[in-house]
């Protein structure tokens, strides 16, 4: 199991779905990432991120951690975020970043906080049809 650090600490947006909570932050090199909390009697808690079967965009690549989030990133190759739909100014690593984003792909995979928040959704319902479910915020 993944430790834990303060995942609500910052959440730019937090919401229940599919008797789970779901959490939207920004991740240390300036794009957002999405989060799903399981209980501890889902079949899922426990186990790390590449032993849960689930397809989300990138795959998980954040816990399950001891309070039982999961989560994926949105800064893969070709992964780029509109500055205006960013918390803050990006850095100049972001802008490092999304620069090669735009170059990997022919079309860049544009995110925007409505996409990212569908993701989330789609991401609660699939855990939320694999077993328990409830909202511990």
């Amino acid at each position: 199991m993944s430790e834990s650090f303060d995942m609500t600490g910052g959440a730019l947006d937090t919401w229940e779905h599919a008797g789970l909570a779901c959490m939207v932050k920004a991740s240390p090199l300036g794009a957002l990432n999405g989060y799903v909390k399981l209980s501890p009697t889902h079949p899922d808690f426990g186990r790390e991120y590449d032993d849960i079967d689930v397809e989300v965009h990138g795959g998980l690549t954040y816990g399950c951690d001891k309070a039982g989030w999961v989560g994926f990133d949105t800064l893969h190759a070709g992964d780029w975020w509109e500055p205006s739909q960013l918390p803050e100014a990006p850095g100049a690593e972001y802008a490092k970043l999304s620069e090669l984003a735009q170059g990997w792909a022919s079309e860049a995979n544009v995110w925007t906080r409505e996409r990212l928040r569908a993701e989330v959704d789609a991401l609660a319902e699939t855990l939320s049809a694999k077993g328990a479910t409830q909202c511990l915020n």
